[in-house]
């Protein structure tokens, strides 16, 4: 999957690089997207240093004018704090805006097949919260170009935004184990099996092979063969 996505990026690059140099604008811009993002980070840490929190003697001895003072520096420093997030939100949301900018040649899903943006800032907020991952993360790279991936390793949350998507057919490619051939509604027109395996059994076969065809929608469902000997077919 990842080869697929790094092939694809080069080939935009040079598409690009070759029509009006569009590839290293939008390199520019997410270096100064990210470095704006470290400044304010540092700027975050260093007031944090400076803030002094008073012990339970110091509040006793202050004056009830104080006190009020206090309070509202608190107040003021806690809507500067939620400022900042809201900032860094809407950096965030810049930066995901620009990985998700593809050229539609270099992509397996065309513009008008592209997730909803209130979908994806639900499914984003709950991948990030889950993985931490940033935006330029491979995966999330593979998925704004059509691909995923789906094997038990990888985090609930992802296999949840691949599964989703691929059904909405905002992807349409999906490299999986068979994590698929159980249990998850995901029919597609074509199933390759790219490879042989000691787990490729004639059960295994069966039930991946099911996926093939979508209900309503495809009169006959593909199944491909790839490094798979003849006999074993």
């Amino acid at each position: 999957a990842l080869r697929i996505v790094e092939t694809l990026e080069r080939l935009e690059k040079a598409a690009s690089e070759r029509e009006g140099g569009e590839a290293e604008k939008r390199r520019v811009t997410k270096m100064a997207l990210k470095a704006s993002k470290l400044v304010k980070q540092m700027q975050n840490r260093r007031r944090n240093k400076k803030e002094k929190t008073l012990s339970g003697q110091q509040k006793k001895q202050l004056t009830h004018d104080q006190q009020a003072r206090l309070h509202d520096a608190r107040v003021a420093e806690q809507q500067r704090a939620d400022a900042a997030r809201i900032a860094a939100s809407m950096l965030d949301q810049d930066e995901l805006d620009l990985q998700m900018d593809v050229d539609p040649r270099f992509s397996f899903v065309p513009d008008n097949d592209r997730i909803s943006r209130e979908d994806l800032d639900f499914w984003m907020k709950r991948l990030r919260d889950a993985t931490g991952w940033p935006n330029d993360h491979p995966l999330l790279r593979a998925l704004w170009r059509g691909v995923g991936v789906h094997h038990e390793g990888l985090p609930r949350s992802y296999k949840d935004l691949v599964e989703t998507m691929f059904r909405g057919k905002h992807i349409k490619v999906v490299i999986a184990t068979k994590t698929l051939a159980v249990g998850v509604n995901m029919p597609s027109r074509t199933c390759a099996f790219l490879g042989d395996s000691p787990l490729l059994t004639p059960l295994a076969f069966r039930q991946m092979a099911g996926r093939a065809g979508r209900r309503g929608h495809d009169d006959v469902g593909y199944v491909a063969f790839l490094g798979v000997p003849m006999q074993k077919v």
